[in-house]
Parts: structure tokens; C-alpha cells; sequence
């Protein structure tokens, strides 16, 4: 599955990277990180994952659930982080460390 695939499936609005403060909740915002293993000077493996940072509003929870589910639904290991945004935006940020491998990002 692509994360492009899972994503749309997701249903929300989702960009990579940042959204702008006017963006309507909910939405995903999504980024690769990647780590490479060196032996001798050169790159002998390399990964890569995605990151999802879910932003919804203050006591929304069932967007959570709904992502959780879609995630669990197609065998997708995660980590989950939240955090809380005040000030003129008030919403939370629940953030998903998928798997190494777990989707195609590209």
C-alpha cells in the first residue's frame, strides 16, 4: 500500500509538511524520516517510514479512532504522541510513527 493509498482511505485532508493555520480540522499533515546504517565509508542499509501528525479539534477524539482503526485494519505497527495546541488554532496534535516499511512513501 502506498501512503498516498492509506491516506486517501484516511479521508481527511492531509499535505506533506506544514498546513496553514487556516486549514479546516481535521487534516494530516505527513513527513518521511529515514536512517542510514554506514560500514567502511559507505551506506551498507538504509529505511525509511512516515510520519502522520493528526490535527483535530479539542475533545474530537473519534478522528483518532478512525485513524487508528484504518491503521490497525491493514496490519500497520505504530507509535502514537499527542500534544495540545493552544491559542488561536485549540487543537490536538496525535502523531503516528508507522512502521519501517509499513507503506510506499514516493
Amino acid at each position: 500500500m502506498t501512503l498516498n493509498e492509506l491516506l486517501d482511505e484516511i479521508g481527511y485532508s492531509y499535505s506533506e509538511g506544514d498546513f496553514r493555520a487556516e486549514a479546516k480540522l481535521p487534516y494530516i499533515a505527513w513527513e518521511k524520516d529515514e536512517e542510514q546504517v554506514y560500514a567502511n565509508s559507505i551506506v551498507a542499509a538504509s529505511s525509511e517510514w512516515a510520519i502522520l501528525h493528526l490535527v483535530h479539534a479539542k475533545s474530537d477524539f473519534d478522528k483518532e479512532r478512525h485513524v487508528e482503526g484504518i491503521l490497525t485494519s491493514h496490519g500497520i505497527a505504530f507509535s502514537k504522541s499527542s500534544q495540545w495546541i493552544g491559542g488561536r488554532q485549540r487543537a490536538w496534535v496525535i502523531t503516528y510513527e508507522l512502521a519501517e516499511g509499513a507503506v510506499e512513501i514516493g
